[in-house]
């Protein structure tokens, strides 16, 4: 999955939707499933605008883990 950019995104995506309703106690874990994905995917994704993508994403859902760090 992890040079499957629709996977990738989607999983991504998954984890910062995760994000906006997680106790911050969870947020470490999700922060951990990012990591390795976008570690996964710097490597199989070859193409430039697609881990842009990837990328944008990521931003998208660290954003949304910073929120939860307020939460307990």
């Amino acid at each position: 999955a992890s040079g499957n950019v629709m996977v990738v995104l989607r999983l991504v995506q998954a984890i910062g939707r995760m994000a906006l309703v997680c106790r911050s106690d969870h947020a470490t874990i999700l922060r951990t499933h990012l990591r390795l994905i976008a570690t996964d995917a710097n490597i199989a994704v070859r193409n430039r605008d697609d881990r842009a993508e990837v990328a944008h994403e990521l931003y998208k859902a660290h954003r949304n883990l910073k929120r939860a760090d307020g939460r307990r």
